[in-house]
């Protein structure tokens, strides 16, 4: 019975990192800032969630999209352009959610 009681505070002061399931000292995250960074900078709001190399992934994702199709097949190639943003926006959003409920 003491053992669930120390887990439960233990959790409350540790959060445990999504990707690597090691334990960190966390505060909460703001998914609207995590999306701002990510709309205003693709992988802005991963590395301010601590996800750096998904950070660097949504970037050069998105400049490999802008640079091989951006500019070859014309009104598709800007929809697909648009797209990586909003997909690295929704990923920022959807992880500090996360990472706010292992808290």
């Amino acid at each position: 019975m003491q053992s669930r009681s120390l887990d439960s505070f233990r959790n409350v002061i540790f959060a445990k990192d999504i990707e690597s399931g090691s334990e960190v000292r966390g505060e909460r995250k703001d998914p609207i800032v995590a999306v701002a960074l990510s709309l205003l900078f693709m992988g802005l709001g991963q590395i301010y969630l601590g996800r750096v190399w998904r950070g660097i992934g949504f970037l050069m994702l998105g400049l490999m999209v802008a640079i091989f199709i951006g500019g070859s097949f014309g009104w598709l190639g800007v929809v697909a352009t648009l797209l990586v943003p909003l997909g690295s926006a929704f990923d920022a959003y959807r992880i500090a959610k996360m990472y706010n409920m292992n808290l």
